[in-house]
């Protein structure tokens, strides 16, 4: 709840807005967990997800009124992706458009949906519903996929157990809880949210935008085809330039743990069920074929037997101060007919 929402802002042609809430209404129908809350036990305090299954009838549009909205906004309106020079200023112009996190209770809806005429849509989902995953299972539903009633229980089980094994050992599977590592992420947030406002000269993020070209894209995927791998993914591609050009000491990539646990057979299951993979870089991710490598067998493919983390003061050094970098996810598609060089960005 207290993550940021996972959002998305596109960039169309046009935008049918009567299809678009027949589409939501279709999806609350068969899910109507959708126009859900986060509600509190009053005894034991525990957090669940709240709804009433009285408000999926179809001919019912007022559970639906609060997901979808459609604003004029001038300003976000004439912000066409082609003057998108300034990251910050975009996410200022949208900001108030998505979800907040937070552990306000009364605020908390867990989807939303802003048509900034004429011709822009941003979609919202709190991280607490689900992961990136989930919120393209969602959203392909919205867009153009078959809608469909989704799992939505959570499954907590064994899963560790299963993960220790997929992930090749209990070190692997519990760096991201490692002290080194917890100990350099905070120092980043830390520096970036609290210390750089105040002093110019510290160290803080820095937030950029892309524009992905798709023919460069193709090019690189068919060059790929003589590496020993079957296919490489504009995410590989994507994470092997994005970790090399920031010249990171190490990295993460967040991998969907779906249909690789027994306990997580549906590839729909909404939920937070991911987990990362370590790299060093650069050997880790020379080419998109070695990330591509990784993900498919969810360890690093050139340093898999050298440790991330051991009892070394100069390697605990490296993860303590050295720079890091998380790959959440990059997507490109094109949704309601966009043209082919339409950006589909992930925030």
């Amino acid at each position: 709840m207290v993550l940021e929402p996972i959002s998305t802002i596109t960039w169309v042609d046009s935008i049918d807005e009567t299809l678009l809430r027949d589409r939501v209404q279709k999806m609350v129908s068969l899910n109507p967990w959708l126009t859900g809350r986060f509600v509190q036990d009053a005894k034991d305090g525990v957090i669940q997800l709240g709804y009433n299954n009285d408000t999926t009838a179809p001919e019912d549009t007022s559970s639906c009124a609060e997901l979808i909205h459609s604003v004029e906004d001038p300003a976000l309106g004439a912000y066409g992706y082609q003057e998108t020079k300034s990251y910050t200023k975009l996410m200022t112009l949208v900001e108030p458009y998505l979800l907040k996190p937070g552990l306000d209770l009364k605020q908390q809806q867990f989807w939303k949906l802003v048509i900034v005429k004429p011709n822009l849509l941003i979609v919202s989902m709190t991280h607490a519903l689900g992961d990136g995953a989930s919120y393209y299972t969602l959203f392909q539903m919205l867009i153009t996929g078959n809608i469909e009633a989704v799992p939505i229980e959570r499954i907590f089980g064994a899963l560790q157990e299963e993960k220790v094994k997929l992930l090749g050992g209990e070190q692997e599977a519990n760096l991201i809880s490692n002290w080194g590592y917890l100990v350099c992420f905070m120092r980043g947030l830390i520096t970036s949210n609290l210390i750089a406002p105040w002093w110019p000269r510290a160290e803080r993020a820095t937030a950029r935008f892309f524009l992905v070209d798709p023919k460069v894209i193709q090019t690189i995927k068919q060059d790929a085809k003589k590496d020993d791998v079957p296919f490489v993914s504009t995410n590989d591609i994507l994470a092997s330039w994005f970790f090399k050009e920031t010249n990171l000491g190490y990295a993460t990539l967040v991998v969907n743990l779906r249909e690789r646990l027994p306990q997580l057979p549906e590839r729909n299951r909404m939920g937070n069920y991911q987990d990362v993979i370590f790299y060093r870089v650069p050997k880790d991710v020379a080419t998109p074929a070695l990330v591509r490598k990784s993900v498919q067998g969810m360890k690093r493919t050139v340093t898999h037997e050298q440790p991330i983390v051991a009892p070394c003061p100069g390697q605990i050094g490296a993860i303590v101060m050295g720079t890091p970098s998380k790959l959440q996810g990059v997507s490109v598609a094109a949704p309601f007919e966009v043209q082919e060089d339409e950006p589909f960005m992930m925030v």
